[in-house]
């Protein structure tokens, strides 16, 4: 596996440094859409938790009007409610998926977040060939210090 040198690193900074406010506003954006999620998602746990104990509480008064011995109420609450939040979850698109093909959690397509979730990938594929670019310009080109800040400089508009 090939290490970078100490110039291909520095220009990887460099260029995460350029472009820090604007990846900022971007990851901004996804983290309000992840909120809105949860937010959303906490809203329909409430409800499940509250129709669970509901009939949980029936369920119990049934079965010991018939004569059962009940033992543990809680147990049965906890498991359905974990059982259905999941459930929910994943029916609702509330969920990560796993892409095995990108090796990562992907919101599913078509939603808020994952628009949210492609550019903030979009941007960060964008300063990484950049830089790349860069590091080829000078180990290919012999580009001297002047020239150099000049590219960075322009590279630093693209982020603007």
């Amino acid at each position: 596996m090939a290490t970078k040198s100490r110039f291909e690193s520095f220009v990887e900074e460099r260029v995460k440094e350029l472009a820090a406010s604007r990846r900022a506003m971007l990851k901004a954006a996804l983290d309000a859409e992840e909120a809105k999620i949860d937010a959303k998602f906490e809203k329909y746990t409430s409800m499940i938790q509250q129709g669970i104990s509901a009939l949980t509480q029936k369920v119990f008064a049934k079965a010991e009007a018939d004569g059962c011995d009940v033992q543990d109420r809680s147990e049965v609450d906890d498991s359905l409610a974990n059982w259905l939040k999941d459930k929910l979850k994943a029916a609702l698109g509330f969920e990560k998926k796993y892409d095995y093909g990108k090796c990562r959690h992907l919101w599913p397509e078509g939603t808020a977040v994952r628009k949210a979730q492609d550019a903030l990938d979009e941007f960060d594929a964008l300063c990484e060939k950049e830089a790349r670019r860069i590091v080829v310009y000078k180990m290919d080109l012999g580009m001297k210090p002047e020239k150099f800040e000049a590219v960075l400089a322009e590279t630093a508009k693209l982020f603007e």
